[in-house]
């Protein structure tokens, strides 16, 4: 899936495989935490033209789905925008805090999103210059269509990664 803003910045965000090779069944029916990791392959570019990628595994199979129900509700407009600086409850954030979401505005036709990338997401940079937990993100200006294609361009590619 990719997201693209008007000013030409970029989120590119694909699963690409399990972080473990099976999942394990488990005694009591319930969810196997471990075995259900999916490495994300990651490509950003800014508005002023930085690019960079990673690759981790950050995201549940829960999440993943999550992700679109999340990014359809933000195109139907049932998601307010967040104030910045925000707590994590205010984000669409994970067990793992390397990706995050929000809504900076919602103006005229175009919906502004914040994706934020921490840790291994983030940028790369230097020592103590590293920003903190969601502090760094990429603004993209969307449309309600785009936000839409962008979701069902994920639904198909997390198809591959079912809860295990």
């Amino acid at each position: 899936m990719r997201l693209t803003s008007s000013d030409g910045a970029w989120v590119e965000l694909r699963p690409v495989r399990y972080q473990s090779g099976r999942g394990r069944p488990q005694a009591d029916g319930g969810f196997d935490f471990d075995g259900n990791w999916v490495v994300i392959d990651g490509h950003v570019r800014t508005a002023e033209g930085v690019e960079y990628s990673f690759r981790d595994p950050c995201l549940l199979t829960d999440d993943l789905r999550e992700i679109s129900g999340w990014l359809k509700a933000v195109a139907d407009r049932r998601v307010p925008p967040t104030p910045w600086p925000a707590d994590e409850a205010s984000l669409l954030a994970f067990t793992e805090p390397n990706i995050a979401f929000s809504v900076h505005a919602d103006v005229g036709r175009d919906i502004r999103l914040r994706v934020h990338l921490s840790l291994e997401a983030g940028p790369p940079s230097r020592g103590s210059d590293r920003p903190g937990l969601y502090e760094y993100f990429v603004d993209l200006s969307l449309t309600p269509d785009g936000l839409g294609t962008a979701a069902e361009a994920w639904d198909m590619e997390i198809a591959a990664f079912p809860r295990r």
